[in-house]
């Protein structure tokens, strides 16, 4: 188990949400190999303190080398503006793959499968098709996760102000 018992239960939660949508719809674009989301987030990822050490936890397992190039993409956030997509930091530049995949956030986790309220969370890929194939889908209610997280592990903070907190 990774973290807290609540962020193993809402992991769970999660991955049978994700297991039934895929069943369901065998075209679903969200799986390994699609980094789309990752590519092109709208905002600087947000974390729980559960979440931030169960993320941190993972970052301290890659090689050294590794963690360079993500603490560089991470200073590279600083100032971000929306009018310009960043990339994950995480995310393996070659293969486009999570480096810490095991260990990464509920926002990470629900992309694609869940929305909020009157706001879609998908990417390009993922909209054009359901436009095409109009199924009927159940997505996730990322509100609830959201909420659930935030009661049980405080609010959140961005992955710089996270790190700025590891500084002496």
């Amino acid at each position: 188990m990774n973290g807290p018992r609540f962020l193993f239960i809402l992991d769970q939660r999660i991955d049978e949400r994700v297991r039934a949508i895929r069943s369901e719809h065998p075209f679903w674009p969200c799986q390994r190999g699609c980094s789309a989301c990752c590519r092109s987030l709208g905002e600087l990822p947000h974390a729980t303190a559960a979440e931030w050490e169960r993320l941190y936890a993972g970052f301290v397992r890659l090689p050294v080398g590794t963690q360079e190039a993500i603490l560089a993409r991470i200073a590279s956030l600083d100032g971000f503006s929306v009018l310009v997509p960043l990339a994950c930091p995480f995310l393996d530049p070659g293969d486009g793959a999570c480096l810490v995949y095991e260990h990464r956030l509920l926002a990470c986790r629900t992309h694609g499968y869940y929305v909020s309220r009157g706001e879609g969370r998908w990417c390009q890929a993922l909209e054009a098709e359901l436009s095409a194939r109009a199924p009927t889908v159940m997505l996730g209610n990322l509100d609830s996760v959201t909420d659930e997280a935030r009661a049980e592990g405080g609010e959140t903070l961005t992955l710089i102000d996270w790190w700025r907190g590891l500084e002496p």
